[in-house]
């Protein structure tokens, strides 16, 4: 059995090496049976519902330590998100931009660098994560509190093609051509003259 806390970045990692969508849920239902935090996670990314009140992405120096050895994981740091969540239950009101600066750099700055990429991108609600995606998502956990809404069936018409005009069928005894039409004409003046 692998071990179930680890870093958030090396699930993902360990999910993009996966070859097929059986593994793929594998990987998540491994990994998010044992840890609701990361549950917690995919919910936040893929949950249409949840918005991250955050006017912007501080600029922040992330952590050297090896993966691992960073005084924080996102792991720990999920149970205070909830802060940057606009309408969470727990959420006392928005925090002004001077201090939504801060709280957010010193999170980003004691995160690995791995990880704290990936709470950036969750942020913006974007992990750009190959085959990551809410329909699997919503597959591994049918119990997360969102719903996947599949588009109706595409109906594929085929284009309208106008049909060819179709050239008027000859007719019996009038002649088509152009050619020689002055010289059938001159015998037809000799034959009955005009006077």
């Amino acid at each position: 059995m692998r071990y179930a806390n680890m870093l958030y970045s090396e699930i993902v990692e360990e999910f993009d090496k996966c070859k097929n969508r059986e593994q793929r849920l594998g990987i998540l239902k491994e990994y998010g049976s044992t840890n609701r935090w990361f549950k917690e996670f995919l919910n936040y990314a893929f949950n249409p519902k949840i918005h991250f009140d955050i006017h912007k992405i501080p600029t922040y120096k992330p952590s050297t330590d090896p993966a691992g050895l960073s005084y924080a994981t996102l792991n720990n740091e999920m149970r205070r998100l909830y802060i940057f969540i606009m309408g969470h239950p727990k959420r006392t009101g928005k925090l002004d931009p001077k201090r939504e600066d801060r709280v957010l750099g010193l999170l980003l700055s004691s995160l690995h660098k791995d990880e704290a990429d990936l709470l950036v991108k969750l942020l913006k609600k974007d992990l750009k994560v190959r085959y990551l995606t809410a329909n699997l998502v919503k597959e591994a956990f049918p119990d997360l509190p969102f719903t996947v809404e599949v588009p109706d069936e595409v109906k594929v018409e085929a284009p309208q093609v106008p049909e060819m005009e179709k050239p008027p069928k000859p007719r019996q005894g009038i002649l088509r051509s152009n050619v020689g039409t002055k010289s059938r004409t001159i015998v037809a003046a000799e034959k009955n003259p005009v006077e």
